[in-house]
């Protein structure tokens, strides 16, 4: 009997630690991989994103960290609309339209961008798009990966 009860006890104990570890492991103030939200622009502000005019052709995003920058790079914009203490700026240059976004942050610090994308169009001519991520989320020119999904 006292066998009996010294398995049930070694077994409790077992699934307590493997509990509290689990419980420690998945701690949201690690490093563990996050989805950042997106927000659209002219969802928070009055500002199309027809009014994101590039100065200067760029490759497919454009990330805005401040207004000077957003000055150097965007031509009739919304910079006095913007409060660029909140929000950093995302800009892409798509040629299909969007239908789905989603930001994630690796475990390593990495970001990647996934841009779902419409089968039922061709190609058109680029279109730029502006998205917010509050501020403090993206380090100072981060890395960040895009991948176009259909």
């Amino acid at each position: 009997m006292k066998r009996i009860r010294k398995i049930a006890e070694n077994t409790i104990m077992a699934l307590f630690m493997f509990s509290l570890i689990l419980f420690v492991s998945c701690n949201e103030d690690d490093d563990s991989i996050k989805k950042i939200n997106l927000i659209e622009i002219d969802s928070v502000y009055n500002c199309s994103q027809s009014l994101l005019k590039p100065k200067n052709d760029f490759e497919e995003l454009l990330l805005i960290q401040n207004l000077s920058f957003f000055n150097s790079n965007i031509d009739n914009g919304c910079e006095d609309l913007i409060d660029f203490e909140k929000y950093d700026l995302i800009v892409l240059k798509l040629y299909k339209t969007p239908e789905e976004y989603s930001l994630i942050r690796g475990g390593d610090g990495r970001f990647d961008l996934t841009v779902y994308l419409s089968r039922k169009e061709e190609e058109i001519e680029s279109k730029i798009y502006g998205f917010l991520i509050e501020k403090d989320i993206l380090e100072e020119n981060p890395k960040i990966n895009i991948s176009y999904r259909y």
